[in-house]
């Protein structure tokens, strides 16, 4: 298992860094998907879900298979945190009862 915390924006990218709050994504085989763990702490993927899974999941693959070494890997978890998870996070909208 391996985890990156990443800065994630509340609102806006446009927004002071005061505005900005902290999710950890944990990258593995057996990981809880990457909703399930925004979820967890108060943010979703919308939409993107199931393609950034997807993307995750080819990641993993290639460095589990030998494709990639680990500090190839390394590198592209945090390219992929920083270009696909924290530009497609948002905060989930509260239910008010």
């Amino acid at each position: 298992m391996f985890a990156l915390i990443a800065d994630a924006v509340w609102l806006s990218h446009r927004k002071a860094r005061d505005d900005m709050a902290t999710a950890e994504f944990h990258h593995g085989a057996l990981c809880e998907s990457y909703e399930e763990q925004a979820n967890a702490q108060g943010f979703t993927f919308g939409d993107k879900a199931e393609w950034i899974e997807k993307v995750g999941y080819g990641l993993i693959c290639a460095h589990i298979h030998g494709c990639i070494t680990d500090s190839e890997y390394d590198k592209i978890l945090h390219r992929f945190q920083t270009k696909i998870l924290i530009k497609n996070i948002e905060p989930q909208e509260s239910e008010e009862v």
